[in-house]
């Protein structure tokens, strides 16, 4: 057995005010790990699992999402998605170096901690004193079409802002879901693909959303290279349609059994070929991009 802790997860009502909660659950004797089991319903069911294979595929950080059933001392708390944790592990299982902290919401708090520890060492060779004045200097960065590549990692950030056009996800801010951490061996930031999902959303109001992501594209270059990977998932949607269809047969039957299903299994089958159909529409309209 391993011991672990267990809580409800979650800052919205969606999370827990029904008779079935999301879980946080962590492993106290594996060096703090935590994985995170999430309501189906609240993540559309195989939405972001689909979302995990795209980004897989093109190369953009993102946490293996699985299907599991929970059960607790002999009873059956239904069928949940479980979400690999955003920690040093998932930095370093991605093929990065762990020795950072990985950086959430607040996007910009987290961001102003990680520049005046990781930029007085670049101020004090440019000549700086690595002063309180330095580190103010280093907070209120601004960035912009100019500088931000000096900061965050130019193709990590195309892919992952043509994966957002792509689905059709916006993020409301930077307070919204942005996920990134520190690449030690460039000194630059890298994005990670977190809590996106096939949407409703057209480029343009992808653009609209946190002012990072106008600021990244406002670039001439970065547009091109974004633009580019757009193209690149376009032309691969066939091999993602079937991808999904394979996704919904082996785990419709595992949803339906759950003894905690919210939905009937008619609803459920209708949402599971919504997202399809809202899949077919975003690439349709990104069509000749």
């Amino acid at each position: 057995s391993v011991p672990v802790a267990f809580a409800i997860r979650g800052n919205v009502g969606n999370h827990w005010e029904t008779y079935k909660k999301s879980w946080d659950i962590d492993f106290v004797d594996l060096g703090g790990r935590q994985i995170k089991l999430i309501k189906p319903s609240d993540r559309g069911y195989l939405n972001q699992m689909f979302v995990q294979h795209i980004a897989d595929w093109l190369g953009v950080p993102t946490p293996d999402i699985d299907v599991v059933r929970l059960v607790v001392n002999q009873h059956d708390f239904g069928i949940y998605l479980q979400y690999e944790d955003f920690d040093r592990a998932f930095i370093e299982l991605s093929g990065y170096g762990s020795d950072t902290q990985p950086a959430k919401n607040s996007f910009r708090d987290h961001f102003d901690a990680y520049a005046v520890t990781e930029e007085l060492s670049r101020i004090a060779i440019a000549g700086g004193t690595g002063d309180r004045s330095d580190q103010q200097a280093v907070v209120t960065t601004e960035f912009t079409s100019e500088n931000i590549t000096q900061f965050f990692e130019r193709d990590i950030f195309a892919r992952w802002l043509a994966l957002q056009m792509f689905l059709g996800d916006r993020h409301q801010s930077e307070e919204d879901n942005f996920r990134f951490f520190l690449d030690r061996s460039t000194g630059r930031y890298v994005m990670v693909n977190w809590d996106s999902s096939v949407s409703a959303v057209n480029p343009e109001e992808v653009m609209t959303g946190a002012g990072l992501i106008a600021t990244f594209y406002a670039n001439a270059d970065n547009a091109d290279l974004t633009d580019q990977y757009v193209r690149e998932l376009v032309a691969a949607a066939p091999q993602f349609r079937e991808h999904y269809r394979q996704l919904v047969s082996d785990n419709l039957p595992i949803l339906t059994n759950d003894a905690a299903l919210e939905v009937s299994p008619a609803i459920l089958e209708a949402s599971l070929a919504g997202l399809l159909a809202q899949f077919d529409a975003n690439v349709a309209a990104l069509e000749g991009f």
